[in-house]
């Protein structure tokens, strides 16, 4: 392991640890490691350095579980006790843990280039999971989209044993969305200003610097605010995109101002996207764009000019403070209070919101209460793939997709934009860092226990967020109504890369594994051929997914080989576990 960068972290009977993490938690008595950041939920939220006695053995008597139920954090957990090994994946953590059995050992590892080092073959697409992943838009389950290789998913634990593995679910969505809050709008969001003041603070009070992404939009701002409040002085970076629904420099400026902090503006070239390029290299899943390697560069020429080793964004923002454009909320409120002032009020909401007429809404509202049930429809795409990916594509069961009685429309809609969060953030690599310090799991719990009808309130969406930050930030950020997209800079590289595309899916190897249309996607190819719809935007994501299969690692020809275990008794592992940090989306630097 030593020629991967890796130390020694840990050694049992049943586990061995190896990382490259500058100082690992050790529990007391021997009994494992934490690899990442733990934080205190109670009060300032410090940052946990140490781990006494009674702490250590209630994280090993609970396998984990005291660890997501009283701290927080991006970290993984790996525990021995006598011959079970166990790993525990943060909820919210990302870190990731993919795993993998090889010569009666399970390795658990933070990418597929280590995995492929120990000898894992890596270079295998699970074609089945392949067209899944672009029939439900990534959907995850326990298996990636490489043969032989599954993943330790958000809030999960995974015990090892001599007869086998099993996983199971620690974290629980529902648990929070089921005990909703009764308080007032506004004493929800004086809460949510405080908790989420407390939650970025703890996550960057480590660092000498860190510099924002700062669109204008309302979550980069909450975390601009955020940034500002407790201390900090980032650079701002702002991309305008080139189009007017793209470019939204008028309201970065006016949050930069108004916090008196310097701003970069740098405009995405088209020349610095290869449409060709793998955008999520080592990671067991095609969730990279390739329209973010522009962004990459950016943030890149940020931190060289500003020596800054951190970017933040806020990404999740969206998921966390539950946008939403659905009459769920007022089916939540008919549900809860029956048909009455307080469900019109709530009607009168949405209709604003989306431009519906009131009778829309409530119709569609009665129907979503009474007709369907609670659990979210996850929507599938079928565009310019075959007809065989189709009948092979199943989508795979999510826990927290499952509404359990009493469970709401709007909750199951909340919990739904959370799983879609896991792929925005799970994409970060190299120097500087990039993360998202706003899905933080106490964060999360809050949000999920705020009625949905509160998230809507007087025709805005994330409208506890707006109020929580109003104070904060310039009136006219806090409840502006607009939003922007890259939308544009997407067609824009559809556009400048029809022949490269065509060339790189026609005949290539989703295209040989028979997974594409390939007659629709030539024909859509066409020079000068209409765009209809977003069809630019999906056949770019095939494009990642084609890109990511090509970039599949191969082992080395002589596999790291791990030293011998220190445990006494001289019993072998059963579980090989080299985790390591950097470079994965997430990896921070110790001052």
């Amino acid at each position: 392991m030593a020629e991967a960068g890796l130390g020694l972290a840990y050694s049992a009977p049943a586990l061995q640890v190896f990382t490259d993490a500058p100082e690992p938690l050790a529990l007391a008595g021997a009994a494992g490691v934490v690899l990442g950041p733990l934080f205190e939920r109670q009060g300032a939220m410090k940052r946990v350095t140490a781990l006494d006695e009674d702490v250590s053995r209630r994280v090993t008597e609970t396998r984990g579980q005291m660890l997501i139920e009283e701290y927080w954090g991006d970290y993984v957990a790996l525990l021995a006790v006598t011959d079970v090994a166990t790993i525990v994946r943060a909820p919210f953590s990302d870190l990731p843990g993919l795993h993998a059995s090889r010569h009666g050992l399970v390795l658990v590892a933070s990418d597929l280039e280590l995995l492929a080092r120990c000898g894992v073959r890596t270079d295998r697409p699970h074609w089945d999971e392949v067209a899944a992943h672009l029939r439900t838009g990534g959907l995850r389950g326990a298996r990636t989209c490489v043969e032989g290789i599954e993943e330790l998913r958000w809030g999960n634990r995974l015990t090892v044993t001599a007869a086998g593995i099993r996983t199971e679910l620690c974290w629980d969505p529902w648990q929070f969305a089921l005990a909703p809050r009764p308080e007032t709008s506004g004493d929800l969001a004086d809460r949510l200003r405080e908790l989420t003041l407390a939650c970025v603070k703890a996550q960057v009070a480590h660092l000498d610097r860190v510099d924002v992404m700062l669109s204008g939009g309302l979550d980069s701002s909450i975390l601009t605010a955020c940034l500002a409040a407790v201390g900090m002085r980032p650079t701002c970076l702002n991309l305008p995109f080139g189009d007017a629904i793209g470019d939204e420099r008028i309201y970065a400026r006016t949050v930069a101002r108004h916090f008196g902090l310097p701003i970069f503006e740098i405009a995405p070239e088209l020349d610095e996207v290869d449409v060709a390029l793998c955008g999520s290299p080592g990671l067991a899943r095609p969730i990279g764009r390739s329209f973010r390697q522009a962004s990459r560069l950016a943030k890149q020429r940020l931190a060289a000019a500003t020596g800054s080793q951190d970017v933040v964004d806020g990404g999740g923002g969206d998921s966390l403070f539950c946008f939403t454009q659905s009459v769920a909320p007022v089916a939540d409120r008919l549900r809860c209070h029956g048909p009455g002032r307080a469900m019109l009020e709530t009607a009168g909401d949405v209709a604003r919101l989306t431009g519906a007429s009131l009778s829309e809404v409530l119709v569609r509202a009665l129907r979503r209460a009474y007709l369907r049930p609670p659990g979210y429809r996850w929507q599938l795409a079928h565009e310019f793939l075959s007809v065989e990916a189709i009948g092979r594509a199943v989508a795979p069961a999510h826990a927290w997709l499952q509404a359990p009685r009493g469970g709401l429309a709007g909750s199951a809609n909340h919990i739904a934009n959370l799983v879609v969060a896991e792929n925005l953030l799970d994409i970060g690599f190299g120097n500087p860092a990039e993360w998202s310090p706003l899905i933080a799991q106490p964060l999360v719990e809050f949000c999920l226990s705020v009625p949905s009808w509160h998230w809507v309130e007087n025709g805005h969406n994330r409208a506890v967020a707006r109020r929580a930050f109003e104070k904060l930030l310039p009136p006219e950020i806090a409840w502006r109504r607009g939003k922007g997209t890259p939308d544009g800079f997407v067609a824009a590289i559809f556009e400048a890369n029809r022949e490269k595309l065509s060339e790189l899916l026609i005949g290539g190897m989703l295209d040989q594994a028979s997974l594409l249309d390939g007659p629709a996607i030539a024909a859509a190819l066409l020079p000068g051929q209409a765009v209809i719809g977003y069809d630019y935007n999906r056949i770019l994501r095939i494009a990642d997914v084609e890109a990511w299969v090509r970039a599949l690692p191969s082992p080395p020809p002589t596999p790291l080989q791990a030293p011998s275990p220190t445990a006494t008794d001289g019993a072998q592992p059963i579980s090989d576990c080299p985790v390591t940090t950097p470079p994965i989306s997430g990896d921070r630097p110790e001052p």
